[in-house]
């Protein structure tokens, strides 16, 4: 790409320097070289119109940014640079959405679920897949850990351009459809799971939140198409705005072009189509809205051209989810589960799930994220202390706020509810709930997953499931 081609698109008539090749991209005036186009861009924390002097110093040959500056290099003033460098990377790095196929997939819940679903598929069905997510990145069957959901528009195209898999699944967030880190993409398939109360914090409202969502069907190509669950409310007004003709809805009832049967407790769906071809398979994972999930996969593979036959196979060696419904049991017998569930829907349906297996007595541990959506709180407390004997509320990750104010919020969430108690320290708290389960018993632990802890706890474990492992082996040690 020559700088005159960036003119062109961004329509300006500078000219100086203008058959120079562009080396690079970045937004990081660190990160800049000699013939690099440094985009400043004005972030939440920190603007990146502030080091557009150091970008020049380390060798940028033009810069991109949104105020009306007056530089020693050509300055090219847009209305917003984060879209400008979604469109910029995809051009620098030749479209590579193109010469593959993809699979974008966005909702509230379920998404990674999903994602794990149709990548599992996909490679029993003898195709090379790579996937880009929550927990990692997965290109050319090499894995990284993940920093976002959906990485930033320089980092998707250059994983893209990397890649040689047949095809990407893609997780997309409600941020990365508002920041443009999507811009440029061109989707076969597009999901939407479901869409519940979540990101209040940044969306303000969940009319704003849906309008994010839904301009994933907006990056289809011509021939691409949409899959929507219409049991999910929203995704029900998706199918009924009908402003995307490309739309294929799944649902139990009303108009719907795959039918979704739930055939018995034991998890198994039946999925028809118009032509009444039909799958009969059963969940990989426990929960009605795993059957959701499973049914959206489903529906993807064979939008792909993948067999009933490889599919029914496929979900019987399915080996789950990293920090998704991971099961350990006590020497008592009580059953603990691992999960990222972090909205009141997701917890109803964890904790309902638990009583359809007739879990004895039902407990939890989970906590709120520092500096996060607070407006959700109140009701995923209300859900816990409504199906739990006991919960515990407990330190996600602060985020820099206050200790004290943190401890105090949650006090402040259990005084309603006789069940309900506030132990700070994550490890102690489910170490407590270790000694508490018995036979029969389910317990929780929510919110973290696969993730690791950014604060330091008695029992220095890193996450969730090192914390379980740590409790295995003491208990092991008790017991000599």
């Amino acid at each position: 790409m020559k700088l005159i081609d960036v003119f062109n698109l961004l329509q300006t008539d500078l000219k100086e320097s203008d058959h120079e090749l562009v080396k690079g991209l970045t937004t990081d005036s660190r990160k800049v070289k000699g013939g690099y186009l440094f985009i400043a861009i004005s972030g939440f924390e920190k603007d990146g119109h502030k080091y557009i002097e150091e970008a020049i110093k380390n060798g940028a040959i033009a810069v991109i940014g949104e105020k009306r500056l007056s530089l020693t290099v050509p300055y090219i003033t847009v209305r917003d640079s984060r879209k400008t460098l979604g469109i910029l990377a995809s051009i620098f790095y030749a479209h590579p959405s193109k010469k593959h196929r993809l699979i974008g997939i966005t909702g509230t819940n379920g998404k990674t679920t999903t994602a794990y679903l149709i990548h599992h598929l996909l490679k029993e069905a003898g195709y090379s897949c790579g996937m880009i997510g929550t927990i990692e990145n997965n290109i050319n069957n090499q894995t990284k850990k993940a920093k976002n959901t959906t990485p930033d528009a320089l980092e998707l195209q250059s994983l893209l351009a990397e890649s040689r898999d047949d095809f990407i699944i893609l997780e997309i967030s409600s941020h990365a459809l508002h920041q443009h880190r999507t811009e440029g993409l061109q989707l076969d398939i597009a999901i939407f799971t479901n869409l519940t109360h979540d990101h209040m914090d940044y969306h303000h409202t969940i009319e704003e939140y849906y309008s994010e969502k839904k301009k994933i069907f907006s990056l289809l190509k011509d021939e691409g198409v949409g899959l929507v669950n219409i049991e999910d409310t929203w995704g029900a007004k998706i199918a009924l705005e009908q402003e995307h003709n490309k739309i294929k809805t799944i649902g139990t009832t009303g108009d719907y072009e795959l039918q979704l049967m739930f055939k018995d407790a034991k998890y198994q769906l039946k999925l028809s189509n118009v032509k009444r071809d039909t799958i009969v398979a059963d969940s990989p994972l426990p929960g009605k809205h795993n059957l959701y999930n499973t049914a959206i996969a489903i529906a993807a593979c064979l939008e792909s051209g993948i067999s009933k036959e490889v599919i029914s196979q496929g979900l019987m060696n399915f080996r789950g989810v990293p920090g998704r419904w991971e099961r350990f049991h006590n020497k008592k017998g009580a059953v603990f589960i691992i999960d990222y569930a972090h909205t009141e829907d997701a917890l109803t349906y964890l904790l309902q799930t638990a009583k359809e297996n007739r879990a004895k007595k039902i407990y939890m541990v989970f906590g709120f994220r520092g500096k996060r959506d607070k407006s959700k709180r109140v009701k995923m407390v209300k859900v816990a202390s409504t199906y739990c004997r006991q919960f515990i509320l407990t330190s996600d990750d602060i985020n820099g706020e206050s200790k004290t104010v943190v401890e105090e919020e949650l006090n402040n969430l259990t005084k309603p509810f006789t069940n309900g108690e506030v132990i700070m320290d994550r490890t102690m708290a489910i170490k407590k709930m270790w000694e508490i389960g018995g036979s029969g018993d389910w317990i929780f632990v929510i919110g973290k997953g696969h993730e690791n802890y950014q604060d330091i706890f008695h029992l220095q474990t890193k996450n969730d499931i090192e914390t379980i492992q740590y409790l295995i082996e003491w208990e092991k040690g008790e017991d000599r």
